[in-house]
């Protein structure tokens, strides 16, 4: 046997480069595009598979080859004979730099006469593994006199818009593209020809005729938001050497491309759950305040209007549980799979809030990071969201980010701004749980005398201002003698995050304090949430 691995990299940083909204919606067509499975549920009919188009000009015939990845950009497909597999990639890796110039990507090509399926995919896997590592030529290099497009310092090929563009960014601005909406319609499901998806963040020249992302207010605030599951990776090295040694390698392709489509159904359809849930109804008139990017495997990235974006997480999370559940109980049951693959999944999210000019590339490049924080507390089987504000114009990594501006010295003793990653779902692993802020946070914003205060407050807590601790004491028993039992509220929603107030800040065993979160909710524009 021998098996074909081909895998997309940098995938949010080609849909992301250039900042324009757009060029985005032109790169997640051309991705979604690439080598999604043709007539799947969804794509509202739309072909553009363009690996069925390949496969079909090599003359490679469906029964010839199994498939045991095809989503997100990836796919691994196996055959009895290598000289198939040697001519989809000769072709394949031609028409995909046609398709989407300036898309980094790694192949390999493993197996023998010997070799079975689960071998042969393991030795393409690992050679994938070392591709990733290799920086990519950029062809043709470029001339000392030659004319770069002034976003991308590509070379200038064409102009849009009165703007001198480079390649890529003239094939994200391909009518077919930009207008469409094979993304889009597992985003919105059987809604999907009632709703208009935003192609520009302001009324710029061109915009005329076209959707404009409805903003709540002058602020135009966004969240960049990344989500994928926890310990897949370590799932499916479990579940092929469970196969192999159980004999059962013949299986190995099925049963690892049923699990892969799987998790693409139980992800698109927690995405369709939180869609309908929080952004539909937010539609201003027809035009969504929110802007798909990548949505394939486990994998989900978006931009959405800032103050939906925590209400999003939580219903996606739930739903992705919840999905996982009902997709995989059959899964064991049909391919025979008890104690091989776990009966629920579980994900993580990573949320940034940015204003609408800042660069969404490294919004994302933070997004990732905060993702792979929440998913770091995944051992207790709970869910989790990591979440940060960008304050400033310049971004930078979450550790110095944590150090630098988060963290503040009380005396002796340091004190933690923030409390995330919150606990969405599942048992108590000793994250603070998310209802628990939103209960603080509705709170807070139901009384005028809490709101201000502590907005005050955690303004002098990040400045590292000497009065935080006398002026907390002070509102207090300002507080106090007006509204005993406001004061009392408060003190309870403290304690079920785990802080104990008084005269001291409040602060967990670990400290931290929650205000700043609360805070940091209202300043996005977010309305309360009924967590009952």
């Amino acid at each position: 046997m021998y098996a074909y691995s081909f895998e997309a990299k940098s995938v949010q940083s080609f849909v992301l480069a250039g900042g324009r909204l757009r060029d985005m919606a032109g790169a997640s067509e051309l991705l979604d595009r690439l080598c999604a499975y043709p007539h799947e549920p969804g794509r509202g009919g739309e072909s553009g598979d363009l690996l069925g188009t390949v496969m079909a000009a090599t003359g490679l015939a469906d029964d010839e080859v199994t498939f045991s990845r095809r989503a997100g950009g990836a796919f691994t497909v196996v055959a009895a004979r290598r000289d198939p597999l040697l001519r989809l990639r000769r072709l394949w890796t031609l028409a995909v730099r046609q398709h989407a110039p300036g898309l980094v990507f790694v192949d390999a090509l493993a197996g023998g006469d010997g070799a079975k399926q689960g071998e042969a995919i393991r030795a393409a896997s690992a050679l994938l593994q070392g591709a990733r590592s290799r920086m990519s030529p950029e062809l043709p290099p470029l001339g000392p006199v030659t004319a770069r497009a002034p976003r991308s310092g590509r070379p200038v090929v064409g102009s849009e818009m009165a703007e001198q563009v480079d390649a890529v960014t003239l094939r994200k601005t391909l009518e077919t593209f930009r207008r469409g909406s094979s993304l889009g319609r597992r985003f919105l499901g059987d809604e999907a020809d009632a709703f208009v998806w935003p192609k520009y963040l302001d009324d710029e020249p061109g915009a005329e005729g076209e959707a404009v992302f409805p903003f709540r207010d002058e602020k135009r605030q966004l969240a960049v938001i990344h989500a994928d599951g926890n310990g897949l990776g370590r799932i499916l090295i479990e579940l092929g050497r469970t196969l192999t040694e159980g004999g059962r390698d013949d299986d190995y392709a099925a049963i690892f491309r049923d699990f892969s489509r799987a998790v693409d159904r139980i992800t698109r359809s927690a995405v369709l759950r939180a869609t309908k849930a929080v952004v539909t109804p937010q539609a201003v008139d027809t035009i969504l305040p929110m802007r798909p990017i990548v949505l394939g495997g486990d994998d989900l990235t978006l931009i959405l209007r800032a103050d939906l974006a925590i209400p999003f997480c939580r219903v996606f999370l739930a739903a992705f549980r919840d999905e996982s559940g009902r997709e995989l109980g059959r899964l064991i049951e049909e391919s025979n799979l008890s104690g091989m693959i776990p009966g629920r999944l579980t994900a993580g999210a990573g949320i940034v809030f940015v204003k609408a000019r800042q660069p969404f590339h490294r919004a994302y490049d933070l997004c990732e990071e905060l993702a792979a924080v929440a998913k770091a507390r995944k051992d207790g089987g709970g869910q989790h969201v990591a979440f940060h504000r960008v304050g400033g114009s310049v971004m930078r990594g979450w550790a110095d980010i944590e150090r630098d501006e988060l963290t503040t010295r009380r005396g002796d003793q340091s004190l933690r701004l923030t409390m995330s990653p919150y606990r969405v779902d599942g048992p108590d692993d000793g994250t603070p749980a998310l209802d628990d802020l939103l209960r603080l946070h509705r709170f807070v914003e139901s009384r005028a005398a809490v709101r201000g205060p502590l907005r005050e407050l955690v303004g002098l807590l990040y400045e590292g201002a000497s009065g935080a601790e006398s002026h907390w004491r002070r509102w207090r028993d300002v507080l106090g003698a007006r509204d005993r039992e406001a004061l009392g509220a408060f003190d309870e929603l403290l304690a079920r995050l785990g802080c104990q107030a008084g005269d001291d800040l409040p602060v967990d065993e670990a400290r931290r304090t929650p205000l700043l979160d609360a805070v940091m909710l209202g300043s996005v524009g977010m309305e309360p949430v009924d967590t009952d």
